[in-house]
């Protein structure tokens, strides 16, 4: 009697929680397949942020205490410095102040597809924190746009999610598309 009641509560609860993603989901928010990723390219690992560098750049804390820079793999963020176009560009500031304000604590890290690290070394991973891509957020709030990654090992779904957030961002004209009337750099 008793194993079949808690049998019943298992099935319950599972139920419940594929009914709030479901409804996450279907509210625009990120899908569990979306995070969670496929194959070894799929696999994650926590990290502390020990410092945002712009809108789309972070040093973490692995556990074994390696320090590493992290570029955001879903994102392409305003320059705060000068850059090879010669000024620091419209909406940079403001970029990094969103990511420093979103990206503190542990993190998630995740290689959604594409290359591991990029030509400055960087690692290149999609930031997840509490179960929400920080890279979605950003692009979210209009302060970066879309940079897409390899579509292999669940690197399509997060292209599409990025790329209606993107969408969402430029329709509402929010962030650069208020600040700024758009991009310095085309999308691309």
């Amino acid at each position: 009697m008793f194993l079949s009641g808690a049998r019943s509560t298992i099935v319950g609860l599972a139920s419940l929680a594929v009914a709030v993603l479901v409804l996450v989901e279907a509210a625009g928010g990120p899908s569990y397949r979306d995070l969670a990723g496929a194959g070894s390219a799929g696999r994650a690992e926590t990290a502390r942020v020990s410092r945002v560098i712009d809108g789309d750049t972070l040093r973490v804390r692995r556990g074994n205490g390696e320090t590493v820079a992290v570029r955001l793999a879903l994102i392409d963020a305003p320059e705060l410095s000068r850059t090879r176009y010669g000024r620091a560009e419209c909406g940079g500031r403001e970029a990094a102040a969103f990511l420093r304000q979103h990206a503190k604590g542990t993190v998630t890290l995740r290689r959604p597809g594409g290359k591991d690290t990029d030509r400055y070394g960087r690692q290149v991973r999609e930031v997840v924190r509490r179960g929400r891509s920080i890279d979605e957020m950003v692009v979210t709030a209009g302060w970066a746009k879309p940079y897409r990654v390899a579509d292999r090992s669940g690197g399509a779904a997060a292209n599409r999610r990025i790329e209606r957030a993107a969408a969402r961002a430029k329709r509402d004209r929010r962030g650069v598309w208020a600040r700024c009337g758009g991009f310095a750099r085309p999308i691309g």
